[in-house]
């Protein structure tokens, strides 16, 4: 039988690689939201909490919106809240306030599994894989879903759980207070249980309006089921875990789900076909996100790989017909370790969400996608549409134009990555002792290629500036480098040569001719018109052609293999992840690339 919704392309992702060693999908940025800090809560959402997850996002009053949960320590251990940022440019974001806090569980009314483990003074966990609704008059309402977890093996989504809430969001960035919108009594709980009153008695009708609409839409409304699977008003059919959907060209909705499930609806939402697991789709337990882009053709984003316990790389698919997708591409091209110890905390990134469909866009024409890093720091996505992988045009970059279209940008909160548009230069800077900068740029795939940049080392702290070409795999045949001991050195038949030192505010005129059938290149380097070296040196890999020029902060941050675990809780604590080092910055003013063969 024939998956209803397949993959058809050849490529697959090598988990041996945190981006599976694929081609990379030209321009997609990543900017971090949030990033744990136990050791400085006050830099973070002033509770320093590490468990950080299921990140949800939408777009309303002309802001990203992102809504995620929280968890001192580890997944399903209370106490827990839910938490709510937003964004202008989905770059930079507001430090995440409570939207929905901790709540103490009355004794002796939980009646779900191990109850006789609930003990006086424990709080509720939060679960949702609904984040927000935008209702037909412009009202954004952001939702929580209040569980019960007595131990860490006792998922808060089980069905047995306390109360969906709501609020609504206003455009002056205030809130409503906390209603509820859906009791959960298959757990014991009742409205005279809950601190918070019911929606109908709020004095706002539009909000009462807004709910009840809300209610009545049963393909919204289909992401609450596993929280309130035992609601048979509201699903008189089962569904599965992580739902999302999108309309095919022929009016059916798509529903897609963990582990490849997929099924269909010719109505609306109101019945839905039999679940067929697609095998051509290899994913397991981390989400899955499709969506119609602004091209008419859609995207799906998934983990491809089977192993849940590492959830890399982050991967997309485009589709002319939202049933057959090819070209399998990374969105993500790097993983961090994971700073803090905690259960259930499966590295990499994962439960990727977009913005719902029929929910308000920007007009940018891009995918916003968000996602949770490590279950600990929460990161956005956007991605040039139409989606690709391929460059055909040499570059020819001179950063009058801050948006980057076509760079691959990685850019933690301590290692930003910008353009300066008064000195028309792309910035990279470190302070962070886990993480690093990553600005790259796909260039025309070519058995010889020159590369010609412009680099000013404006100030070096425990890190420096690595350029690498490399091929479509991450092999680095080629690389020079700015280190923090400020000599520059090239990486030539596997060995570093020192070439000399570098003077911090100086432009460094750097001009590098590789070619694969020699397995040779050649780096010039000139500053002030003075030629500092002009040498030939082998490649440190064979590959048969080049596509990829990577600027980066750091050589290496992680040494993850797929032996590492995540999972049981076992990792340690990293020292110092909370205190930032001695800030390292390197500005590129001028950057481009011609085929040429030496």
């Amino acid at each position: 039988m024939e998956d209803p919704i397949r993959y058809i392309g050849l490529e697959k992702a090598d988990i041996r690689f945190y981006d599976g060693a694929l081609r990379h999908a030209v321009g997609a940025k990543h900017y971090q939201v949030v990033r744990a800090n136990r050791e400085h809560p006050e830099s973070q959402e002033d509770y320093g909490w590490t468990y950080n997850h299921a990140p949800m996002l939408c777009y309303w009053n002309e802001h990203f919106w992102i809504e995620y949960l929280s968890n001192p320590v580890s997944e399903h251990l209370p106490p827990s809240h839910t938490l709510l940022t937003w964004s202008r440019d989905g770059e930079t974001w507001s430090k995440p306030v409570v939207i929905f806090p901790q709540y103490a569980l009355p004794e002796g009314v939980y009646t779900g599994p191990k109850k006789e483990l609930i003990k006086p003074g424990d709080t509720a966990v939060m679960h949702q894989r609904m984040g927000f609704y935008v209702s037909q008059e412009g009202r954004l309402l952001v939702l929580g879903f209040y569980g019960v977890s007595p131990d860490v093996h006792t998922s808060p989504n089980n069905g047995y759980g306390i109360a969906r809430v709501v609020r609504e969001v206003y455009r002056d960035f205030t809130f409503s207070p906390v209603y509820v919108i859906r009791y959960n009594e298959s757990g014991g709980f009742r409205p005279e249980h809950v601190p918070f009153p019911f929606y109908t008695a709020s004095s706002d009708p539009g909000f009462v309006k807004a709910c009840g609409e809300l209610l009545a839409n049963r393909l919204i409304v289909r992401q609450w089921w596993e929280e309130q699977r035992f609601d048979t008003e509201l699903f008189p059919q089962p569904s599965r875990q992580a739902f999302c959907f999108y309309t095919l060209p022929d009016g059916r909705v798509a529903g897609l789900y963990k582990n490849a499930l997929v099924n269909f609806s010719s109505d609306g939402g109101k019945t839905w076909s039999d679940f067929v697991r697609c095998r051509t789709i290899e994913t397991s337990t981390g989400k899955m996100w499709g969506e119609k882009t602004s091209d008419g053709r859609y995207a799906l984003v998934y983990n491809p790989s089977t192993d849940s316990m590492h959830r890399w790389p982050l991967a997309v698919a485009a589709s002319d017909d939202g049933i057959n997708y090819d070209n399998l591409l990374a969105l993500t091209f790097h993983v961090p370790p994971t700073r803090y110890a905690g259960w259930a905390k499966n590295l990499g990134p994962q439960y990727v969400r977009g913005i719902c469909e029929g929910y308000p866009k920007p007009d940018d024409g891009h995918l916003w996608l968000t996602y949770s890093m490590n279950k600990e720091d929460i990161w956005v996505c956007k991605v040039p549409v139409p989606i690709t992988g391929e460059e055909i045009e040499p570059v020819d970059e001179d950063f009058t134009d801050a948006r980057l279209i076509k760079w691959n940008i990685y850019s933690p909160k301590w290692c930003r990555v910008y353009v300066c548009p008064a000195e028309k230069r792309l910035v990279l800077t470190d302070s962070d002792p886990y993480d690093q900068a990553i600005a790259e740029r796909v260039f025309v795939k070519s058995a010889g290629v020159t590369v010609t940049a412009r680099i000013i080392p404006d100030s070096v702290g425990l890190a420096g500036l690595y350029v690498d070409l490399a091929d479509a795999r991450g092999s680095v045949p080629v690389r020079l480098v700015f280190k923090h001991d400020q000599r520059l050195y090239v990486k030539g038949n596997g060995v570093y040569h020192d070439l000399g030192r570098f003077e911090l505010g100086k432009a460094y005129d750097v001009t590098i001719k590789a070619d694969c059938a020699a397995n040779q290149f050649t780096v010039a380097a000139a500053c002030g018109g003075e030629m500092l070296v002009n040498k030939a040196f082998m490649f440190n890999a064979s590959v048969h052609a080049l596509e990829r020029l990577v600027f980066h902060t750091k050589r290496r941050v992680n040494y993850y293999d797929l032996e590492a675990n995540g999972k049981d809780g076992s990792m340690p604590d990293l020292p110092g992840a909370g205190t930032r080092r001695q800030e390292t910055r390197f500005s590129i003013a001028v950057v481009k690339t011609a085929d040429h063969r030496l």
